[in-house]
This record gives C-alpha cells, sequence and structure tokens, in this order.
C-alpha cells in the first residue's frame, strides 16, 4: 500500500481484505475495483464504507463505468477522509481511477497525474485502461 496524497492509497487485493493493515494506516473506505470486498462488512472491517465499482484490467470498460469509480472515490474521499483504492495488483486500474480523480479535482494531465502516482508506487496502466484516462484528456 503506498499513499499517493495524503488521503489516497493504492493497493492489491490482499492489502484490501488485510484489516491489521487498514486499522494502522486509518484507512476509513475503501474502494474496490475488482469483486475482492463485495461481500464484506465494512464496520466488521474497522472502515466506514466499502464501494465496489468492478472494471475490467483491458478495453472493455464502459466510458460510464470509468467515470462512476472516479465519482466514487471523489465521495468517499469527502465522505470519509482516507481510501484505499485497490485493484488485483494496484498497478492499472487503480492508478488510473486514481489519475483520473487527480486530474479531474487538481486539474493535472494525464502525464503529470501519472508522474505524481509513479513517483510514490510501480505502475503499468494497459493500453485499454489508458484509452479510458485519454478520454478524459
Amino acid at each position: 500500500m503506498n499513499w499517493i496524497t495524503p488521503e489516497i492509497a493504492i493497493g492489491n487485493h490482499s492489502e484490501a481484505a488485510d484489516v491489521v493493515l487498514l486499522s494502522k494506516e486509518d484507512v476509513r473506505a475503501v474502494l474496490g475495483l475488482i469483486d475482492t470486498l463485495a461481500a464484506k462488512n465494512a464496520e466488521e472491517m474497522g472502515l466506514e464504507a466499502i464501494v465496489v465499482v468492478p472494471l475490467q484490467d483491458g478495453p472493455d470498460n464502459a466510458p460510464e463505468r470509468f467515470d462512476d469509480a472516479i465519482r466514487a472515490l471523489g465521495r468517499l474521499i469527502e465522505q470519509h477522509g482516507k481510501v484505499l483504492v485497490h485493484c488485483h495488483l494496484g498497478r492499472s486500474r487503480s492508478a488510473a481511477v486514481v489519475a483520473g480523480h487527480l486530474m479531474r479535482s487538481q486539474n493535472l494531465s494525464k502525464d503529470e497525474a501519472l508522474q505524481l502516482i509513479s513517483t510514490k508506487r510501480e505502475i503499468y496502466i494497459t493500453a485499454g485502461v489508458e484509452l479510458m484516462l485519454d478520454r478524459l484528456s
């Protein structure tokens, strides 16, 4: 798990399910881009909220679904503060959604947002997912 901003961390599916790590890092909400936590109870995990917006790691995502994930991240930050965003490895979908949020909330270019994230975490945005970011530019 790596903190990209004081409010946004990116992690993988194992970190998202690690109750001890979430508590230690004071994570208050999780945005899942895969179904790892879909059946979990936020309160039982010591969280205030869990939101799952499944995305594919490729070109098969509807633009509206990608937008839903970006908007969900913004709402979770506003309502709960510290948010962990995760997919399977936390290198493509999670990084893209966080980049999309930074592009919108901080008026960054795609390259600026990805550079900021890559200084904190190794990323590898797949071509299909990068198309969703290009659409935001």
